[in-house]
C-alpha cells in the first residue's frame, strides 16, 4: 500500500491525473490498483516523486542484488512511458545511459528487450540506435550465439554497421566527455514538454556504484514481497 498526495501524483502523470479526476472507479474511491506493476518499480517511482531525481544508491539497496540494475531502470522507462510520466522517462533514460557509461558495460539482453517493448518514438528510436552502435564497436557478443537476441535489435545493428563504418570509438564516451555535450545527449534521447537551454536530467541522474558489500551496514529495511499494490491518495 502506497499513500501519496494526490497533487504530487497527478502533477507527474497524465495517466494518473485522468484516472483520479475522471468518471472512473479510481476517481470515486481515490485509490488505484496496480496489480500488473512490479512493486520495486513503483517504489522507485515514489522515491523519484519526492526527491525529484533518481538515486542509484537507494535503488541498488532496494534491489539488494535481486535484479540487474540496467534491467530495473529499463523497466522503469517502460513504466514511465505506459503511465505517461514524461520527466521520469527522461530521468530513467539518463540513469540508464549513465550506468552503461560509468560501468563500461553493455546493456543486458533483457534490458534491451524492455527498450524494444516501448512504442516507437523519435527518442526511443535514438536510444535503440545508440545501443546498436555500442554493440557494434564496443561489444564482443556478436561472435557468440545470438539466436535469442531481439530480431529488431539485430536488424538495427546491421543498419547502423553500414552507416557507422568509419566509427571506432565508444559513442557514449563522446556524449559524456564534456558538460556542454550533455545538451546533445538531451536532444538525442529526451522529450521535454518545456523547452530548456540545457537539460539538468543527465547531470542529476548520475549512476554511483554501491560500495562493496563488506562496507555496507546490514539492511534492516523490510522488503515488500507481495506482487499487488494499491495507491491511496491523500487529500490536499
Amino acid at each position: 500500500m502506497f499513500t501519496i498526495p494526490k497533487a504530487l501524483l497527478c502533477s507527474s502523470s497524465a495517466y494518473f491525473r485522468a484516472a483520479l479526476n475522471g468518471p472512473f472507479i479510481e476517481g470515486q474511491t481515490q485509490t488505484i490498483d496496480l496489480d500488473d506493476e512490479d512493486p520495486s518499480i513503483f517504489r522507485t517511482y515514489v522515491a523519484w516523486l519526492y526527491q525529484g531525481q533518481l538515486n542509484s544508491l537507494d535503488i541498488q539497496e532496494d534491489l539488494d542484488g535481486s535484479q540487474d540494475f540496467d534491467l530495473h531502470i529499463a523497466k522503469l522507462i517502460v513504466f514511465a512511458d505506459k503511465r505517461h510520466v514524461g520527466e521520469l522517462k527522461n530521468d530513467a533514460i539518463s540513469m540508464f545511459l549513465s550506468y552503461l557509461h560509468k560501468t563500461e558495460t553493455l546493456a543486458t539482453m533483457e534490458a534491451i528487450c524492455c527498450v524494444y517493448s516501448i512504442p516507437k518514438s523519435a527518442t526511443i528510436c535514438s536510444l535503440r540506435d545508440l545501443l546498436a552502435v555500442e554493440e557494434i564497436w564496443f561489444g564482443h557478443r556478436l561472435t557468440k550465439k545470438i539466436d535469442h537476441w531481439h530480431p529488431e535489435f539485430l536488424a538495427r545493428i546491421i543498419k547502423n554497421y553500414k552507416s557507422q563504418v568509419t566509427y571506432r570509438g565508444r559513442l557514449l564516451n563522446g556524449l559524456f566527455v564534456e558538460p556542454d555535450d550533455l545538451c546533445d545527449l538531451c536532444d538525442l534521447v529526451h522529450n521535454h514538454t518545456v523547452t530548456t537551454s540545457c537539460c539538468s536530467s543527465v547531470v542529476k541522474n548520475v549512476y554511483i556504484p554501491a560500495p562493496p558489500r563488506a562496507q555496507q551496514p546490514p539492511n534492516k529495511k523490510r522488503k515488500i514481497m507481495q506482487p499487488i499494490q494499491t495507491v491511496e491518495l491523500l487529500d490536499d
